[in-house]
């Protein structure tokens, strides 16, 4: 089942972008979603490696599956929520600096809760207790962090997305691990936590 809107965070685009052989970005957000955005200060100050997450998310921006938002865009009563979320961001999001540390994540977050886009694409592990607290109001529209961890259950509960369980595995095994004695434990934590098999399987 597609999501009607996401968001994308410099963080998934940088991990998934660079995954070894396969176009993950243009395998997966397609798969997810029909209209994708990513916000102007991400795309430019923040992709730029590895090379082949910028080339896959140029390639999404020409398909048009992925689309560049800036704040300057928005109606003056968007430009007005847009704002006020930033200025909450700022004074709850520990070592945020202006185009600096987290910049991007608040600047989508911000677009995300002005435009009402449910789902956030990134991998910080903290961010959805946050959001929760200081964005989210309970309605249809609040906003959920997908995490790598959320994209393997999504391959696992969407099988018409023709996505293999060892594709999957190496995905949560390899993306961003820096040793092998990582990719031992992340793949023991998938077969036994995230995707265990079944004897008919």
């Amino acid at each position: 089942m597609k999501f009607s809107e996401i968001i994308v965070d410099a963080d998934m685009c940088i991990k998934l972008g660079g995954f070894q052989s396969t176009s993950v970005l243009e395998i997966m957000i397609p798969q997810l979603t029909d209209k994708a955005y990513i916000h102007k200060y991400v795309y430019e100050d923040e992709i730029l490696t590895p090379k082949s997450a910028r080339i896959q998310i140029e390639n999404l921006i020409r398909k048009g599956i992925v689309e560049i938002v800036q704040e300057e865009q928005l109606t003056p009563l968007e430009r007005n929520i847009f704002d006020a979320t930033v200025q909450v961001l700022e004074n709850v999001m520990i070592g945020v600096k202006k185009e600096g540390k987290n910049w991007g994540e608040l600047l989508s977050l911000s677009i995300a809760k002005t435009k009402e886009i449910p789902i956030f694409m990134s991998d910080e592990r903290d961010l959805q207790e946050l959001i929760d607290i200081h964005l989210n109001t309970g309605s249809s529209s609040d906003i959920k962090v997908f995490r790598l961890k959320n994209l393997i259950e999504w391959i696992k509960v969407n099988p018409e997305c023709n996505v293999k369980r060892s594709f999957a595995k190496a995905l949560w095994s390899t993306v961003n691990v820096k040793n092998k004695s990582d990719v031992q434990k992340r793949k023991k934590i998938f077969d036994k936590e995230l995707w265990t098999l079944h004897m008919n399987e």
